[in-house]
């Protein structure tokens, strides 16, 4: 099982397809959305003040 956030309909358009083509590969996908107060932060920011 595969678990991945989403932030907005753009992540979630991607997440999708990535999800379709590992659940032919017999793999799930799970979403979870984030918090609203959280939507505006992304992984690159968090990889950039954890340095």
């Amino acid at each position: 099982m595969i678990v991945r956030d989403v932030r907005n309909t753009t992540d979630l358009r991607t997440e999708y397809q990535l999800a379709a083509m590992n659940q032919s590969l017999g793999v799930p996908t799970v979403f979870l959305p984030a918090q609203p107060e959280l939507a505006a932060v992304s992984s690159t920011a968090v990889h950039t003040l954890g340095k």
